[in-house]
């Protein structure tokens, strides 16, 4: 070291980068040596040091070149740099953990192809980022929830509950759920029961000619008030469950045209309990596992609206 000034060599024996990596990092204008000796030899600070260092573990958690340019372009002292590499081992203990915890996911007990195949969704799910994660639920939610005959807008307002349902932090049980999820939307009876599920929603928007933006809103409002009802503690038969079911009853009467008579509701409670089905309940619960703080009220909420439904029509 010279001057508080480290050569090349020295550099990597600091960082554990070698010679070449760090000659490479320089040229892409990522840490560029702070000066040159007369010789014309790079010679880097200790900001530089550490920079590299931050570069090395970035590099190592799969980061590219241009995201780690981004992050180092900031202008930042020493103090913020530290930060960054603690920014970094979190990242990094989080991925380590999510690894770990997806290969606890595969059985003890499994043998042969049953393995491979635990194996192989574990693996695969490894390399997905959040945004593959996204891609991939949502052409899977398509092929199993949407058919053919849907309009773009009408695909588009369906998809629309996808968005948030990823969570932002992963730990073990959201791996596990997201691996339970993989395999539930590949399996073809599953795909299959669920198709036959949601058909009759989809007969209802043909029939009534209902237009996405107006039926989400009423959607959205309806789940808020029975969320906030459930949060509440209300029973399925007080006045504010009740409520809450008017407006469900409503909201589809008016869909299809019909009048709220005896025909229509035990048409709607037979349509409303498919929530309770197997497959449904089956992925529904899964949701809730993979992002608890999105997806489980409106399920609880769901629940409760039926309950309230079934007191309703108990009464008469």
């Amino acid at each position: 070291m010279t001057s508080g000034l480290y050569s090349i060599g020295e550099a990597a024996k600091l960082t554990g980068l070698s010679v070449k990596a760090i000659r490479h990092y320089a040229n892409e204008g990522v840490v560029t040596p702070a000066a040159r000796s007369e010789a014309g030899y790079r010679l880097y600070a200790t900001d530089d040091i550490w920079r590299l260092t931050l570069v090395r573990q970035l590099r190592e958690m799969e980061f590219g070149l241009p995201q780690i340019s981004r992050i180092l372009n900031q202008a930042a002292d020493v103090a913020t740099v530290i930060d960054w590499h603690k920014r970094a081992l979190d990242l990094q203990i989080t991925h380590l953990t999510d690894i770990r915890a997806r290969l606890d996911l595969i059985p003890q007990d499994a043998v042969g192809e049953s393995s491979f195949a635990h194996l192989h969704i574990v693996l695969e799910a490894m390399k997905m980022s959040t945004e593959e994660k996204k891609a991939w639920l949502e052409a899977r939610w398509s092929e199993t929830m949407i058919p053919d005959t849907a309009t773009d807008d009408w695909r588009t307002a369906f998809l629309q509950q996808l968005k948030e349902s990823l969570p932002t932090q992963w730990g073990a049980e959201q791996t596990a759920a997201w691996t339970d999820l993989q395999a539930l939307l590949n399996d073809p009876q599953f795909r299959d029961e669920m198709q036959q599920m949601v058909q009759p929603f989809w007969q209802m928007i043909d029939h009534g000619r209902v237009q996405p933006e107006p039926w989400s809103q009423s959607m959205g409002a309806l789940m808020d008030h029975a969320i906030a009802a459930q949060q509440a503690g209300h029973g399925p038969e007080s006045a504010r469950v009740q409520a809450v079911v008017d407006e469900w009853i409503d909201l589809f009467a008016n869909a299809f045209h019909m009048p709220v008579d005896d025909t229509f509701l035990q048409r709607f409670r037979h349509y409303a309990e498919t929530v309770e089905n197997a497959p449904n309940q089956q992925l529904w619960d899964i949701m809730a596992r993979l992002n608890p703080e999105k997806m489980a009220p409106p399920l609880h909420a769901q629940k409760l609206m039926l309950a309230g439904l079934r007191w309703r029509m108990e009464q008469k």
